[in-house]
């Protein structure tokens, strides 16, 4: 197996790009009707002097990295940008290295740094995994590889046994999972005002556009509310796909104070006739408690009484690298992959599913690819990138729906998307550029082929520098 490539971190650079939602969306107690995408552009120095650029890529999501309602939105936003300007400040004032051994150090450094409390541990680590990203990225294109190659061939330094846990080929089709909000419509009837600009808007008319079978659905701690949403959401499913011809995982988002509120919660769902059959076709729910408490230990026998009834996933608790471990000893069954929260602490993870799946297959463990609002181009990319090459069969993507195409980038970026991806995008009604879902598969094959997401690069006089202090 060759050597780790080493690199040096020389630069970094932060730009934002708004896009205006075609319609808000909800999760938690937040309505979202804009986003701002991240492009954090570095320059890496190689072992021979060469300077070689990357690029990460995410959604900035301030209403998801810290819910506390007593900070203010611009709060939440600049202390994601602080983060940013923590992590790059620590990647190059750090000597060269493999991209692994960043990581590893500087996470680690990064929490010493917030013992004060300064962000909480989700966005102490946002910087860390955009650095991460753009690093990956310059490595990618300096070695002329897909995420998959740079793996295989250790040149991010994660060792060979980590490597001979992928798959030979990395997945060419991902299934989408689409998220149905507590107050999305389902039918066409139901939207008093439609946005009428050829996409679809309810729960029936994304089925019958994209052929999508799996699902994700939010819910709150509010137990009649949910279970009538649940009995309305399986009569949709089950009209429009057929009895069990259709997967599920719940989003609960930290609606539940105590694991005895939701083992209240789960009582009721269970002995509600009416969804007896749709209960089989559930997965896991993700994050039900609040992070506050998901992790306590004086709550571990709860905490295992809930994970025999239904398997829970923890998404806003995977805030360090060693969470998912953590959760593991609490009876918690699987984690999300999410590149906002970095993609080594996801190939950690995966690292470990993978070797419990292995010897102890009568109880797997699940990762889960979640990214509700991720759009193009690099954002959707390399969440696709990930979970493609670490072999997940369906994806929560939802940014296509809540976007109009492609109709916040540049002209020309539209173009390069065309051109070079025909397969993830095509034309729409509006003759924008749409994500091409296809019987509820998108096809990510060139996307794995060429560098961390591809070649792209953005047009970046056309956005937002954020000056990192």
């Amino acid at each position: 197996m060759d050597a780790p490539k080493k690199i040096r971190v020389r630069e970094t650079r932060l730009y934002s790009r708004p896009a205006l939602l075609r319609m808000p969306f909800h999760f938690g107690n937040a309505k979202i009707e804009k986003l701002d995408c991240a492009l954090l552009k570095v320059i890496v120095e190689d072992e021979d002097g060469k300077n070689i650029p990357g690029i990460g890529a995410t959604i900035f999501s301030p209403m998801w990295f810290e819910k506390n309602p007593d900070i203010s939105f611009e709060e939440r936003q600049q202390s994601l940008e602080d983060s940013i300007a923590q992590a790059a400040n620590l990647y190059q004032e750090h000597e060269s290295a493999s991209a692994w051994d960043l990581h590893r150090e500087l996470e680690i450094e990064t929490r010493r740094l917030n013992s004060s409390g300064r962000f909480n541990d989700l966005t102490a680590g946002f910087g860390c995994a955009l650095m991460d990203s753009a690093i990956i990225d310059a490595i990618c294109r300096a070695t002329d590889q897909g995420l998959h190659g740079v793996i295989s061939t250790n040149a991010l330094g994660l060792g060979e046994k980590f490597s001979e846990l992928l798959d030979k080929t990395p997945k060419q089709k991902i299934d989408v999972r689409h998220t149905v909000g507590l107050v999305d419509p389902l039918y066409d009837n139901e939207i008093i005002e439609p946005i009428n600009d050829g996409l679809p808007e309810s729960l029936e008319a994304v089925i019958e556009s994209y052929g999508i079978r799996w699902f994700k659905l939010k819910a709150s701690a509010n137990e009649e509310e949910v279970m009538n949403r649940l009995c309305e959401v399986n009569g949709v499913l089950t009209s429009k796909l057929g009895k069990g011809n259709f997967h599920v995982t719940i989003d609960a988002n930290e609606q539940f104070q105590t694991p005895k509120d939701f083992l209240s919660f789960l009582d009721v769902f269970e002995s509600t006739r009416e969804i007896g059959d749709f209960r089989k076709q559930i997965l896991w729910v993700e994050q039900p408690l609040h992070r506050n408490t998901a992790l306590n230990d004086e709550f571990a026998d709860e905490l295992a009484e809930i994970n025999r009834r239904i398997p829970v996933i923890i998404d806003e608790s995977n805030g360090t690298d060693e969470a998912f471990e953590s959760a593991i000893q609490l009876g918690y069954r699987g984690v999300s992959a999410k590149n906002c929260k970095g993609p080594f602490r996801t190939f950690k993870n995966f690292e470990i599913i993978e070797r419990n799946n292995r010897t102890n297959p009568e109880k797997p463990l699940f990762l889960s690819s979640e990214d509700l609002t991720n759009v193009p181009i690099l954002p959707l990319h390399q969440d696709l990138c990930v979970a493609g090459t670490l072999g997940i069969r369906h994806t929560e993507r939802n940014g296509h729906h809540y976007v109009n195409g492609l109709q916040f980038l540049d002209p020309v970026e539209r173009q390069w998307a065309m051109e070079k991806h025909p397969e993830v995008y095509t034309t729409g009604n509006s003759s924008l550029p749409i994500v091409n879902i296809r019987h509820g598969q998108l096809d990510i094959s060139r996307v794995l082929e060429t560098g961390y997401g591809g070649d792209f690069m953005p047009n970046w006089d056309t956005l937002n520098e954020i000056k990192l202090n």
